[in-house]
């Protein structure tokens, strides 16, 4: 969204080809570029420029307004304009000024004086009237402002309904609407009759007949040509008739002693009792509704059934269940319960069979369960439990857990006449009551120092190391200790520096020092100071450098094994390498021995 727009423009995510965007400035602003509508073109770019609105108080000039429909093609609009300058339009020809103004001034603040001038035909051009109507006067091409022309049906058509009188308007227009002319439609013969037509304009009637043999079944005898409910057309009313064929007559369809009967959709039978069909021609199937009980098998009749009953059961419909119970067949004082085709003795304590004939055993059943031993007994029995389980019949195992025997936080588990602890992390032993020494392995490195905790150990390490297992060593150059560009070289637990020229001290931080003034000349090499180096029968503080002239710079390295280093003092890596594009040499100055890279800013080569 431009800035300074109307907040409620409301822009979609995506726009269609031809769409279009429809800008507004906010209260206050105006357009001083651009436009205010555009439209979403092939390819997916936009027609015209993205819209710029200011404050109309900071305006001194007017963007030209869009150029309205129907003007001459000879105006041409300049990109801008300013205060007081002035667009004088014109209609194109044949086209008159209807609202607006024909010239326009810029004023303070970039807008525009009067309004957009609107433009329209002057005249209008024939118009093709529909196919039942014709024009009567006059009958041109070209037809004048509030010029009008009258229309009429064409033979054999009515007027319903519309003007027959069309005016001239401006911008081309023709007044009203056409004059609406109808007839009712032409009709066929219906099948098997005839009709008479006394013609097909509003009022006019058919009458219909049909021929010998067939009956009218459907539709109307005298239909009526009449304008229908809204107005809009002619049509005949009621419906078209149908001639069907005398059934009864000439096929004798029903069957089965049925009653036959001619009907407006042909003819329908009445039918004797145990018959259906259309015809009669059904014998009704009266086992449909499964009028046999409990599993009989029926059999239809003619207007009736018959049931063949299932064994247990009697009756019409086999619905009446025969009691074997009347015989008391149960034995032993068994109580008898009558079922279907049967019966069933419920047997006192300590009897069995289908009839309650048997003495029972009370083991036979082996309710002891979990490897008890069972002794029967009058009517009961006894279950003798083996070690870890209870109950009447041994089915409960002896929770061992309920004790709470497992310390520490461990968990138990209930086992037959047993149980196990699951100790946590740090504890064993068979109730977890042992608190594991986990420094017994000696975990710690480098001489670190354990210390047990529960289900674990923490090191203490020793300076210059580190790690769970005091197992890493730490890297002394780590913090960048050597100042003034010193190298940082790990020793042991802890460090040396290696200074750049010019430095000393631990940390590179002092500036180098002179040596203390000592005859060199006449001192043996056994009599060297202790630190310090001797080179070409001179002394140099162990770290402290030293030039050659302009060819080396050396550094006192181990002034214990007299050991230095001697290094060219100018770079050749510029030479070497090649000059990065950008760079130069510059030539060194009095007193000074090397050339300097001069690269604007640039990082040099390493």
């Amino acid at each position: 969204m431009p800035p300074n727009m109307d907040d409620k423009i409301k822009v979609e995510d995506t726009y269609g080809g031809k769409q279009k965007i429809k800008y507004k400035c906010q209260k206050d602003y105006a357009l001083t570029s651009g436009s205010l509508e555009r439209t979403c073109e092939i390819g997916g770019t936009w027609s015209g420029s993205e819209p710029k609105c200011a404050l109309k108080e900071s305006i001194k000039f007017c963007t030209p307004p869009q150029m309205p429909p129907n003007m001459d093609g000879k105006l041409k609009l300049k990109d801008t304009y300013n205060v007081k300058q002035k667009i004088k339009y014109k209609c194109r020809k044949d086209y008159i000024l209807t609202a607006g103004s024909l010239e326009r001034s810029c004023e303070k603040g970039g807008t525009w004086s009067g309004s957009e001038p609107k433009c329209v035909l002057s005249f209008c051009t024939r118009n093709n009237a529909p196919s039942n109507v014709e024009g009567i006067v006059p009958f041109k091409n070209h037809y004048y402002l509030n010029e009008a022309v009258k229309y009429k049906c064409k033979k054999g058509y009515v007027h319903l309904s519309g003007p027959v009188k069309q005016t001239c308007r401006l911008g081309g227009i023709w007044s009203g609407s056409w004059p609406h002319c109808d007839l009712c439609p032409a009709l066929k013969k219906p099948a098997h009759g005839t009709m008479q037509v006394t013609g097909n304009q509003r009022g006019q009637t058919v009458r219909y007949a049909c021929d010998s043999g067939y009956i009218m079944t459907a539709g109307n005898r005298v239909r009526r040509c009449q304008v229908n409910n809204n107005l809009a057309q002619l049509r005949w009313n009621g419906t078209e008739p149908t001639c069907s064929l005398r059934e009864c007559i000439t096929r004798s369809p029903c069957q089965n002693n049925g009653t036959c009967r001619d009907t407006a959709k042909g003819y329908t039978c009445t039918c004797s009792s145990g018959f259906t069909g259309k015809d009669c021609e059904t014998n009704i199937n009266d086992c449909h509704s499964a009028p046999c009980k409990n599993g009989a098998k029926c059999t239809d009749r003619v207007n009736g059934f018959s049931c063949d009953c299932a064994s247990g059961f009697t009756g019409e419909t086999c619905d009446v269940n025969i009691n074997e119970c009347l015989f008391s067949p149960c034995k032993s004082g068994g109580t008898c319960t009558d079922g279907i085709n049967g019966y069933t003795c419920i047997c006192p304590v300590g009897f069995t069979g289908a009839n309650c004939e048997t003495k029972t055993d009370g083991c036979a059943s082996k309710p002891c369960q979990n490897g008890a031993s069972c002794t029967d007994d009058i009517n009961s029995y006894t279950c003798s439990c083996l070690a870890g389980f209870t109950g009447q019949n041994c089915e409960t195992n002896v929770d061992d857990c309920a004790s709470k025997p497992c310390k520490n936080g461990a968990s138990c588990t209930d086992l037959i006449a047993s149980y196990a602890c699951s100790c946590p992390v740090g504890f064993t032993g068979d109730n977890c009551e042992t608190n594991i020494d986990e420094c017994a392995s000696n975990p710690c490195l480098n001489g670190g120092t354990c210390s047990d905790t529960i289900g674990g150990y923490s090191c203490a390490c020793l300076n210059g190391y580190s790690g769970l297992f005091c197992q890493t060593q730490r890297d002394q150059c780590a913090s960048d200790p050597c100042r003034n560009g010193g190298t940082c070289i790990n020793k042991g637990h802890g460090y040396t520096c290696l200074c750049q020229l010019g430095f000393k001290g631990m940390n590179c931080e002092l500036p180098a020092t002179t040596v203390p003034s000592i005859n060199v000349a006449t001192t043996p090499s056994t009599m060297k100071p202790k630190g310090y180096c001797m080179a070409d029968n001179k002394l140099y503080k162990e770290g402290e450098t030293w030039d050659i002239g302009c060819q080396q710079t050396c550094r006192c390295i181990s002034s214990d094994m007299n050991f230095y280093y001697c290094e060219a003092k100018c770079s050749t890596d510029w030479k070497t390498v090649g000059l990065q594009t950008g760079c130069k040499l510059i030539p060194p100055k009095p007193g000074e021995c090397c050339e300097t890279l001069n690269c604007d800013q640039l990082t040099p080569p390493p």
